[in-house]
């Protein structure tokens, strides 16, 4: 409630806030169990979320705008919305040069070659989403099959470390939820006129999941960094675990 209040008075800032906290989320998720150094760590928590975001402005400049501008809740705040567009197409070429230089360190420190390209591999398809999908149907496949399966792989582990098939016993539990999350979804976007979302449904759907998000990313940082011990990364200047990095 506190989130969609300030939204509501703030919006500029708070859509603000909500990217920088995706990227992060994101960033984190899509990095958490790498070997990287914690300068280079951070660096490529960077890359990662930032992927995402900048890919579909960069292929479909004008479409991201048009799906950032709802969430300002004022027409005449449009332009702004086209302006993060902009910027976040501006930001992907250098972005990939990064991440070209990232890997190239790693590879320099003695990373594990096949951590390296499925690392690679992951960021292209990445960007391929956003090169063959709209930019909402990139994000979806991006958000749900990538990010959200990688969450719950790390979950199960969490919830049931003695189990030999831990995703199995976590779909057990969540099967029911799941499908019948799956069954509303398809129902929407095949009732949608033309799969077409309208203003005040943008609003709902992404307002609503940065209301969300908060919580969450504040539940998991209590849960994964204070409440159990977190793999511990070797590094060739030192040893550092995600307590340390919280810390």
């Amino acid at each position: 409630g506190l989130v969609l209040a300030c939204w509501i008075q703030w919006p500029e800032l708070l859509l603000s806030l909500f990217l920088l906290l995706s990227v992060l989320h994101f960033g984190q998720e899509d990095t958490a169990a790498l070997s990287l150094g914690e300068r280079l760590y951070w660096i490529h928590v960077v890359f990662r979320g930032l992927l995402p975001l900048c890919a579909p402005a960069f292929f479909a400049t004008e479409t991201t705008g048009q799906l950032l501008a709802p969430l300002l809740l004022q027409p005449g705040l449009t332009e702004h919305a086209h302006g993060l567009s902009i910027f976040g197409a501006t930001l992907f070429v250098p972005l990939c040069l990064l991440g070209i230089l990232i890997y190239a360190c790693w590879w320099k420190i003695g990373g594990p070659l096949g951590k390296i390209i499925e690392q690679i591999a992951e960021s292209i398809l990445i960007v391929l989403c956003f090169v063959l999908l709209s930019p909402l149907e990139g994000f979806v496949l991006y958000f749900c099959l990538h990010h959200s399966l990688r969450h719950i792989q790390e979950m199960a582990q969490w919830l049931f470390p003695n189990e030999s098939k831990p995703l199995r016993r976590f779909w057990k539990q969540a099967r029911p939820l799941s499908l019948a999350t799956i069954v509303m979804a398809l129902f929407a976007w095949f009732w949608l006129p033309n799969r077409a979302l309208e203003w005040g449904g943008l609003q709902v759907i992404f307002i609503g999941l940065a209301a969300l998000t908060l919580p969450h990313v504040v539940l998991h940082w209590l849960v994964f960094d204070l409440r159990r011990p977190l793999p511990v990364f070797s590094t060739p200047e030192r040893e550092f675990s995600w307590n340390h990095i919280s810390r």
